[in-house]
């Protein structure tokens, strides 16, 4: 991410070893990667609380419609 600097992340809270919730952290706490807006996906609404404390910008509880997700990424988009 870090060459090729992305315009936004969608992350699975399950993400790899670490978790998306780590790699939201991780780039909310780098300057050059904070300001990335980061859409993370849930297996549940109680992980809400996880996903502010990450710094995730937006997150959306599994599963979800691939039009629902385009449209909230055009959303953290034009912000």
């Amino acid at each position: 991410m870090e060459e090729r600097q992305p315009a936004l992340v969608i992350v699975d809270l399950q993400t790899g070893s670490a978790g998306g919730f780590a790699l939201s952290h991780d780039m909310d706490a780098t300057d050059r990667l904070g300001s990335i807006p980061v859409l993370m996906l849930l297996d549940r609404e109680q992980d809400a609380w996880l996903a502010r404390q990450a710094g995730a910008d937006s997150f959306m509880v599994k599963p979800v419609e691939a039009g629902t997700i385009a449209a909230r990424v055009r959303e953290l988009l034009a912000r």
